[in-house]
């Protein structure tokens, strides 16, 4: 019976990591009609990728040991995702920020007369925001078909290895529910380490919404036949 159970779930799990893969990877979604904000849909997909962020009391933080991390995006994501990360540490929550670089581009550059970097593009959002260099550290973890469970697991080995008890994860409102969900689902196996999801405050529209509840859906299924 548990055998039969067993494939049961995994032809399920597969028919359905089949179909959302395609959607995904085909932007399927690009197509549907786009909901106004104030819309049932939206407000309704708002609610389910979004998790309340918590964090320890003022009095339980050991700053030295508190890492604030910034998960890796788009240009325009990752801006709003800093100005939250300086907020944290300004206000003494965390030692430093890690920040995901991934290997490319910006915008040129006049005054250099080229292309920034990535790390040199992030380095000028920081320090725009008051954040002094050896306060924020650039890491280049190795990327996955699956972006934020890869993401997640190389963070909890760095975390572990660099002897850091407690990490803020900073990353989109939207992505928020989804991190929170990898991060509780990974963290069993790096105890005592805790951590806690703080979104910052962006909005998207319902078709990103709508892609996001997919693969948070996507994820939750993931989850359920390998842990």
């Amino acid at each position: 019976m548990r055998v039969k159970t067993f494939f049961r779930w995994g032809v399920v799990g597969s028919l359905v990591i089949i179909v959302f893969t395609l959607i995904f990877k085909l932007n399927l979604i690009d197509s549907l009609v786009e909901f106004p904000s104030g819309s049932t849909i939206h407000l309704f997909l708002q609610k389910k990728t979004k998790f309340q962020a918590s964090f320890p009391n003022r009095h339980e933080l050991q700053k030295n040991r508190h890492l604030i991390y910034v998960m890796g995006g788009s240009e325009k994501n990752l801006q709003e995702r800093f100005k939250k990360a300086s907020e944290l540490l300004h206000a003494g929550i965390g030692d430093k920020i890690l920040v995901f670089i991934q290997p490319g581009i910006t915008a040129f550059n006049q005054a250099l007369g080229r292309n920034l970097t990535n790390e040199e593009w992030a380095s000028e959002q920081l320090e725009y925001l008051k954040i002094q260099k050896g306060k924020y550290v650039f890491t280049d973890f190795e990327e996955g078909f699956f972006g934020t469970l890869t993401e997640c697991k190389n963070l909890l080995v760095y975390v572990k290895q660099h002897g850091y008890i407690h990490v803020h994860i900073v990353t989109s409102t939207y992505h928020s529910q989804r991190t929170w969900l990898t991060f509780y689902t990974l963290s069993h196996d790096y105890h005592p380490i805790s951590f806690s999801v703080h979104d910052a405050g962006d909005i998207e529209n319902t078709r990103d919404l709508l892609k996001e509840y997919g693969k948070l859906l996507f994820y939750e299924i993931i989850f359920l036949l390998m842990y």
